[in-house]
């Protein structure tokens, strides 16, 4: 029998899941539930704002979208499937999922602003939270890494993004939006779900650093070749 957490190797020898987990996987799992969580906090807003009439609009209850992380273990969420191919669809799936819920709340409620909102102020509690948990040193470098930890942004193996320091700034240039596939899934506007990101930088970066800001300069889906984003620090 084999066991949730267990897989047949090459030579046909049971092997543990949790074996060939290595820290990247982690990593990417957590970035995952962030957007999970972001979610929520969005589903909590427009229920605080509306009401328990949200469960009916999007067809789950609070409860249910906020234990969409049920807490189980990685390995075991995996089982034997492949680790990288479970880790795109899971990418898949809550970005749909995310872009399909406030789609519907868009559409019934017309409140971009309490959307932007939920994610700005989602992104200010993750900040303060990176900032307790890793410390990071108060230099554009370090502070970009801690912000890589939290915001999915695709697999490291996906190579669309660019970064260059100029002047104690640090550039990030997409040279592809790896998301656009599952907003155009969602049939939500593009630009919408871009600006849902940046509100959520807005947010992290001011809470993990007082000096750190971000801006958003350039976006593939409004027009541009490429996403452009700077994160810089105050005088």
């Amino acid at each position: 029998m084999i066991l949730s957490t267990a897989f047949i190797n090459e030579k046909g020898d049971l092997k543990n899941m949790s074996a060939f987990l290595g820290p990247i996987h982690y990593w990417m799992y957590e970035k995952i539930k962030n957007v999970m969580s972001r979610k929520a906090a969005i589903f909590s807003a427009f229920y605080e704002k509306y009401g328990s009439e949200v469960e009916s609009v999007y067809g789950k209850t609070r409860q249910e979208v906020e234990s969409e992380d049920d807490g189980r273990p990685l390995d075991e969420l995996i089982e034997d499937s492949p680790i990288h191919g479970w880790l795109a669809d899971k990418i898949r799936e809550v970005e749909t999922g995310e872009a399909r819920m406030v789609k519907i709340f868009l559409d019934k409620y017309a409140d971009r602003n309490l959307i932007e909102e939920a994610a700005y102020w989602y992104g200010r509690g993750k900040g303060i939270e990176a900032r307790e948990k890793h410390n990071p040193e108060k230099n554009i470098e370090s502070l970009y890494d801690t912000i890589n930890n939290y915001f999915l942004d695709g697999m490291p193996c996906d190579h669309v993004t660019e970064t260059e320091l100029k002047n104690g700034s640090l550039i990030n240039r997409h040279t592809d939006c790896l998301h656009l596939p599952y907003w155009n899934d969602a049939e939500i506007s593009p630009e919408l779900m871009c600006t849902l990101n940046r509100k959520w930088l807005d947010g992290f970066c001011e809470s993990l650093d007082v000096g750190l800001k971000h801006t958003g300069k350039e976006s593939i889906v409004t027009g541009s070749k490429e996403c452009v984003d700077i994160y810089y620090g105050q005088d």
